[in-house]
């Protein structure tokens, strides 16, 4: 008999007899077991005791392999719905650090351009400081002159 963990004793539970009976001898132990309807009884009650333990462990499987499925489904509900929000939340990162990039790329673009002017500004600001030196140097020079 199959151990279902509940107390249940049957006449399958005694010893094998030793010596191997004889078809006649296991024929005249059914008669003599037939004959008495208090252990036909108790067997059939038995057989039916069991029969009702398998079919509540068979529902109770089922309802543990329907509750699994329903599980099983979640989960992979749950991984989609967790995928597609990654993915989501993938492209406007992505779609971000491209924005980002590109005013980056729009700032550097201008830096260039404020530095080739005030590089521009530098050369014309020197060319004018020379000129300017020239005329000062030119007027000591034709004060220096005229004094003379």
């Amino acid at each position: 008999m199959i151990n279902l963990g509940l107390n249940h004793v049957s006449s399958l539970d005694n010893p094998a007899p030793t010596a191997p009976r004889s078809g006649f001898e296991h024929l005249m132990e059914l008669v003599a077991f037939f004959n008495n309807t208090d252990a036909v009884k108790s067997r059939i009650t038995e057989i039916f005791d069991a029969a009702s333990e398998a079919q509540e462990v068979i529902a109770s499987a089922d309802s543990i392999k329907d509750e699994i499925a329903q599980q099983r489904l979640a989960l992979q509900d749950e991984r989609t719905a967790f995928e597609t929000s990654m993915e989501a939340e993938k492209k406007a990162f992505e779609r971000a650090c491209k924005s980002r990039q590109h005013d980056l790329n729009l700032r550097e673009r201008e830096i260039e351009k404020l530095h080739k002017a005030a590089e521009d500004d530098r050369v014309k600001a020197a060319e004018i400081t020379a000129d300017l030196e020239r005329r000062v140097d030119a007027l000591k020079a034709a004060a220096a002159s005229s004094a003379l």
